[in-house]
């Protein structure tokens, strides 16, 4: 274990993302219906431009008149040119080290096979996950947790304390077992008379109004043990930095009304800053330093919402200082396995680099021809691996998804040529799609081949709350990150300048707020991941999108802006590999 029991607690976040919301009410971020938008008369013709490209005409029935056409050129140039990505060096490619991952992983497998108490159990699966190395195990793992989950309220546990209890909830709930209905019967004191309790969730009491047991902490019997007579968590656990980071953790797997989580979340994050201000300048020992560099990284973002290869590369660093429970074997085989990952990724970056387009339709201005046979040949390709593998004809769904994006952005260009100003749910019914969320997803479910069913395929033109839940978190944490630079060069109204025009908000006030309805819509994500018959390949993929997201503008436009620390982490990702020693 890398923490102890010890006094200790954090900074300021840096970064922004909040990751515990202002007490204020969300705005409603899209309509429940799952209706195609509707698009207003518009049309933006492009058949007889200027040779300079640089005039759009706009035609409806009540205008026709020429706008100058936004310049794109505030984009930098790519950094990662051509001739740099065909002339990487791929190592780790000779048989011998795919022998040697092999070899790691049986002793790996040995190593889980022989553990025995739950708690280290857990800690060995928790670190298989932030290695990366998780996806070998798959089968070890589901049968610990299954073995676990049903043996929870039968057995005595050894180590009945918050992290403990924190990292058992997190798992489970993470791996999809269900574990807020399991409730046993518990004890608590409200207004001094005594009340027992069984199956909780099928009783209504009538109780005096002054009562101080906060019922929405019913849902999630596992952490009543840590709360006071009035409802609060106990105090005394202020101390307990490695339980308090596991609750931290585990906050943010909350889902919609269960507020005990989130005044979890509130409760660690407090005393997680208050222990790193106390020891971020007097870093007495190497395992001291390590706790605050440990607790600073979650409360930066919290693991839930990274992307996992990115937390894998920074966690192995981490995982070789750590001085207890660092087994040699598990962390060379994530170093050896990091590289042959990557190794894979530098032949797919390779690849796509090489796809280029010389044709093109001469009916179409010179600036869109070739994104209009990029795009025609992409869907192309992917219908026809689709027809091939699966006997599936997708071309008219992927058109319809192709379409909606489109309309998106011609709505967004009159709303920039009118100076319209959107109100916030206007915007987000908009925005969701604009971002491009829906294009990616339906793209990845056809390419998983999660079915072979007509109505199946119905229901993703419909958009499904989980690909809408992935574009709202990814548009909201674009907006944030890129607002500022869009102002200044000129674009619509985003979530925050909606929110400030309608309600009056400074900038400050509406970037809390945004941060909130991100935290929001993960609670529904959690949720709808969870309940979803969607396949475990294609949430991860919508969930991977959200944390992508998040990483990219972290620290502002990490997108548009070539920022040092947006290319260290891609130089770490993609093109770095770990020093490793046979």
């Amino acid at each position: 274990m890398a923490l102890h029991h010890q006094p200790y607690s954090l900074l300021p976040n840096r970064t922004p993302f909040k990751t515990f919301p202002p007490t204020s009410k969300p705005t409603i971020l899209f309509k429940t219906s799952c209706s195609v938008i509707s698009i207003p008369n518009c049309a933006i013709r492009c058949d007889e431009l200027a040779a300079s490209s640089s005039i759009i005409v706009s035609d409806d029935q009540n205008n026709n008149t020429c706008h100058q056409r936004r310049s794109a050129n505030y984009f930098q140039p790519s950094i990662w040119h051509y001739d740099y990505i065909q002339a990487l060096k791929t190592d780790y490619v000779e048989q011998s080290y795919a022998e040697e991952g092999d070899e790691l992983k049986e002793e790996v497998r040995a190593i889980l096979e022989k553990l025995e108490d739950g708690v280290h159990q857990l800690e060995v699966i928790d670190d298989l996950q932030r290695l990366g190395v998780a996806n070998h195990f798959s089968h070890e793992i589901g049968t610990i947790l299954k073995n676990i989950y049903n043996h929870k309220d039968t057995k005595k546990k050894t180590n009945n304390d918050l992290y403990s209890t924190a990292l058992e909830f997190r798992l489970l709930r993470q791996h999809g077992y269900d574990v807020t209905s399991e409730l046993s019967s518990f004890i608590f004191n409200i207004s001094n008379s005594l009340f027992k309790v069984s199956n909780f969730t099928a009783i209504t009491l009538s109780l005096p109004s002054n009562s101080a047991f906060n019922f929405s902490h019913a849902s999630l019997e596992v952490f009543n043990g840590f709360l006071d007579h009035k409802g609060d968590f106990d105090f005394d656990l202020s101390n307990d930095i490695l339980g308090l980071l596991a609750l931290y953790e585990a906050s943010f797997h909350s889902m919609e009304d269960q507020s005990i989580l989130e005044e979890a979340r509130d409760f660690s994050s407090n005393h997680l800053k208050e222990f790193v201000n106390k020891n971020i300048i007097n870093e007495n020992t190497t395992e001291i330093a390590l706790s605050v560099e440990l607790v600073k990284h979650s409360l930066e973002l919290p693991l839930h919402w990274r992307p996992l290869r990115l937390e894998a590369r920074w966690f192995i660093d981490v995982y070789e200082r750590r001085q207890q429970n660092m087994v040699p074997t598990l962390l060379k085989l994530a170093k050896l396995d990091f590289n042959l990952a990557q190794v894979s990724h530098k032949k797919d970056l390779k690849h796509t680099s090489r796809w280029d387009i010389n044709i093109a339709m001469e009916i179409l201005p010179d600036y869109m021809k070739l994104c209009f046979h990029a795009l025609y040949n992409f869907v192309n390709e992917v219908a026809f691996d689709s027809l091939k593998e699966n006997g599936n004809h997708i071309i008219p769904h992927l058109q319809k998804v192709w379409a909606d994006l489109c309309k998106a952005y011609l709505i967004e260009a009159k709303w920039y040529h009118s100076g319209y100003q959107p109100s916030l749910q206007e915007y987000m019914e908009n925005a969701w799609v604009s971002i491009g969320v829906p294009v990616i997803l339906v793209h990845a479910s056809f390419a998983l081949g999660n079915s072979t069913k007509e109505k199946d395929f119905i229901c993703l033109q419909t958009y499904p709350h989980i690909i809408r839940l992935s574009a709202t978190i990814l548009r909201l944490a674009d907006d944030l990150g890129t607002s500022k630079r869009e102002k200044e060069t000129g674009d619509i109204p985003k979530s925050i300048e909606c929110y400030m025009n309608e309600t009056g908000a400074s900038e400050d006030d509406a970037r809390a707020h945004i941060n909130f309805l991100i935290w929001k819509t993960w609670k529904k994500m959690n949720k709808e991941v969870s309940n979803s018959h969607y396949s475990k390949s294609f949430k991860e993929i919508a969930l991977n999108l959200v944390r992508m997201s998040l990483c990219m503008y972290q620290h502002g436009d990490g997108h548009t802006i070539q920022d040092q620390e947006t290319k260290n982490l891609i130089m770490s990702l993609l093109f770095q590999p770990i020093a490793f020693h046979c």
